[in-house]
Order: structure tokens, then sequence, then C-alpha cells
């Protein structure tokens, strides 16, 4: 699979849609908005923000300040008894703890992180249709009334 580089100097789209469940439509109307974690969309769908690592075999590699005492103490805290276990093995064998470190790292990100996906080109996207459309509903908008 292969995505575009973005482009910071493209102009942003003049629409865009987001697709949603009724309900969520519906809490939408009574002005209310539930934007869910990584985690809570890991439920459905379990690649959900996992891309990057696993593109790339190596990728972990490339987050070096995760081994630094800071990230690495609250890493650690974070980080269940055989992942401590794990680190502890690597650390002694001293061989590279990068790649438990961005696991624990990512697992952490994805119960504090939240995303509102908006679908931002034209035509609208048949996956997301496939995703919602049955039971669902997309809004055209602009960055202005968002």
């Amino acid at each position: 699979m292969h995505f575009s580089p973005v482009d910071p100097t493209q102009a942003l789209p003049d629409e865009l849609v987001p697709y949603m469940k009724i309900p969520t439509f519906l809490m939408l109307m009574e002005g209310k908005v539930f934007i869910p974690s990584l985690k809570t969309l890991q439920r459905t769908d379990p690649t959900e923000a996992r891309l990057a690592g696993r593109s790339g075999p190596g990728f972990y590699k490339f987050h070096n300040a995760l081994t630094q005492d800071e990230a690495f103490k609250w890493l650690y805290s974070k980080a269940q008894k055989y992942d401590r276990d794990f680190l502890d093995a690597r650390i002694q064998q001293r061989a590279d703890p990068r790649r438990k470190l961005y696991e624990i790292w990512m697992k952490e990100l994805a119960i504090r992180r939240s995303i509102w996906c908006w679908y931002g080109k034209r035509p609208e996207s048949m996956g997301m249709w496939n995703s919602y459309g049955a039971h669902g509903i997309a809004i055209v908008s602009s960055i202005e009334s968002v």
C-alpha cells in the first residue's frame, strides 16, 4: 500500500465529510459529541493507528527518545510485569529495548489519544460508505463551520 506524502503547503479542502452512525448524528444534533479514543476504535479495528509500526519492521528504531531517562522510567512504570521482566533481560544483555518500549508507548498512546476522522476529498469514500452507509450518514461541512 502506498500513501502520497502530505504537502503542508497544500490548501485544506473546501469540504470535509465525517461519516457517522445515526446515534452519533443524533447526539451531535443535541449539541453533544463523542470522540473515541484509539483504544475504543481498536475494539472494532485492531489495526487502527498501527500502520506505521507494521509498515516497516525497523520502525521502532527511529524512537530513540523512548530510551531516555524520563521517558524510559514512565514507560517502564506502565509496563505489565512480563514486559518489565523482558526489558530487564534486554538491558542486562545490552540488547536494544526500543521495540518493547515502542509497543508499550503505542498502547499508552491509544488510551490517551482521541480521533475524529473527516474525509477531505470528493467524491465520497466508498470504503467509508461500506463501513457506515448502510446504517449511517455523511455530513458535508467546511473548516470554517467546524
